[in-house]
């Protein structure tokens, strides 16, 4: 997922449905991230645009300040949007409603004892989770050549 967020104060807000940081670009500039300490240390040092960032607690802090309401992109994994009344559809619904049919049956299977049918369950489950591994690793790489860096 990738997002446009505003900074305020010098932090951006991590965003609520937040898994995973991938990569965070301010002007087109990726920004390396620092252990807190050592991003205490470079935000001392760095005056013009910022070159790392660090976190504290809901908020991703930047080593300089650019003004308010100038736009981080974050590029992040996000959690699976929860399925309810108000929500009755999600990305993995449409991907592979599969994966809810066969997580359920495991589910069922294991209450009722039944480790057989439920482990065949879980494996087909893990099937449709490996696919749609693999759809997303095709499209991270797609377009892209795989090298081997130096030594």
């Amino acid at each position: 997922n990738m997002v446009e967020l505003a900074v305020l104060g010098g932090a951006v807000p991590i965003p609520s449905d937040y898994l995973e940081l991938r990569r965070m670009e301010y002007e087109g500039q990726v920004l390396q991230y620092l252990p807190w300490d050592q991003f205490q240390e470079k935000q001392q040092q760095d005056t013009t645009n910022p070159l790392w960032f660090s976190r504290q607690g809901g908020k991703w802090y930047l080593s300089a300040s650019p003004g308010d309401l100038e736009v981080v992109k974050v590029y992040y994994y996000r959690l699976i949007p929860t399925l309810s009344n108000d929500n009755p559809s999600n990305w993995l619904l449409q991907v592979s409603p599969q994966i809810y049919l066969y997580g359920g049956l495991t589910y069922i299977y294991d209450y009722l004892m039944q480790t057989e049918r439920s482990a065949y369950w879980a494996e087909r489950g893990m099937g449709e989770i490996n696919k749609i591994q693999a759809m997303a690793d095709m499209s991270e790489h797609r377009g892209s050549l795989l090298s081997v860096r130096g030594f």
